[in-house]
């Protein structure tokens, strides 16, 4: 087949097969961004992902009969494979025989399981846009994924090792918004349920993460409050008021003869200079 000589040509220096097939497999995930596509580029976004979906699923057999090639040499198919936007794909068919895909790759290949865990757990941060873009929804994503780890894991008893080192790598900045924190640890918690040997690590993970967070903002309040206190002026910096009043002051004062004038407020005293 088409699949089995481009994978064998590989080997022996020619690309150019090959190379077509890891472009078959090449299209982009429509997540935080679809939300700000008018409803025209909408519909375009889902008939092109929909139409390449259909595209992919003659590939899909052929690929599952020539997983044991897949060795290391081949990391720009099966790169390809796994970190597109296959998990949110709403057409039932595709993503079962896509599933299978993966999770055969898996068996053929465990090297593979480092870089499929970390492409699903990429997936944490995944929420849903409008209806019409043809994507599955947040809720049906995220389960997705947690039972193609289950499943993963029953397959590969130590690979939540590589699960830990995900979610470690994919672990928010503390300055990223609430909702995609709040997201992204709903999932790695969900994912705990299921992964006992990492949990103690994880939870001290997290709380490491959110222990920065809270003195990041304890930083911010404290040099807040600073430069509130240096931006009042202190007394010994106030200028000597004029003798009479400038033109055009709003008020009048009224001075007893002989005294001294009173100091002007700190405003006013730099508006005289």
């Amino acid at each position: 087949s088409y699949t089995t000589n481009a994978l064998q040509q590989v080997k022996k220096g020619h690309t150019a097969e090959y190379h077509e097939l890891v472009k078959l497999f090449l299209w982009s995930r429509p997540t935080a961004t679809f939300n700000r596509l008018d409803q025209q580029q909408q519909q375009q976004q889902q008939r092109s992902s929909e139409d390449q979906a259909q595209q992919l699923l003659p590939w899909l057999p052929a690929l599952s009969e020539n997983v044991s090639r897949l060795d290391l040499t081949y990391h720009a198919l099966v790169s390809a494979i796994v970190c597109n936007n296959w998990m949110s794909n709403s057409i039932p068919e595709f993503y079962a025989k896509y599933r299978t895909l993966v999770l055969q790759i898996i068996t053929a290949q465990p090297a593979w399981i480092p870089e499929i865990i970390r492409a699903l757990v990429s997936w944490f941060f995944y929420r849903s846009t409008r209806a019409s873009a043809g994507r599955a929804d947040t809720q049906v994503v995220h389960s997705r994924v947690h039972e193609l780890l289950q499943k993963i894991f029953a397959l590969v008893p130590t690979a939540p090792s590589s699960l830990y080192t995900a979610i470690h790598s994919a672990f928010p900045h503390k300055r990223e918004k609430f909702s995609r924190q709040k997201l992204y640890l709903t999932n790695v918690l969900r994912a705990l349920e299921y992964t006992p040997s990492i949990r103690r690590s994880v939870l001290g993970l997290i709380f490491d993460r959110i222990l920065q967070i809270d003195v990041e903002i304890q930083v911010e309040v404290e040099e807040l409050e600073l430069g509130q206190h240096t931006d009042l002026p202190s007394a010994d910096n106030y200028d000597e008021p004029p003798n009479s009043p400038q033109d055009g002051d709003i008020f009048e004062l009224e001075l007893d003869s002989g005294a001294p004038p009173p100091p002007l407020s700190p405003s006013l005293a730099q508006l005289s200079n």
